[in-house]
């Protein structure tokens, strides 16, 4: 049986305190989707914050791992091995 590979989830300052003050979170998943399952488990509060019921990620957040936009990849079925970093990217508004 393969190990589980851990990654990095980089949050955003304006998630940071539904995480009780981090901006980097380990989890666990050999999918986007499996890591953002497993963030649902430990930070719930940054999760809903992040997905939709669906488990697919809000409209307006942008995931990249490893500075791709999984997009652009294979959304929640992109693969992450172990040392990854996933970055959540929140939409800014302003003038």
């Amino acid at each position: 049986m393969l190990p589980v590979p851990q990654i990095m989830v980089l949050l955003p300052l304006q998630l940071s305190r539904a995480a009780g003050g981090t901006r980097e979170v380990e989890v666990e998943g050999k999918t986007v989707g499996e890591a953002l399952a497993s963030l649902r488990g430990t930070h719930p509060s940054v999760a809903h914050l992040i997905l939709q019921e669906s488990d697919e990620p809000r409209r307006a957040v942008a995931l990249f791992l490893n500075d791709e936009d999984v997009r652009t990849l294979g959304r929640l079925d992109t693969p992450v091995a172990k040392g990854d970093r996933l970055s959540v990217v929140l939409p800014v508004a302003g003038g």
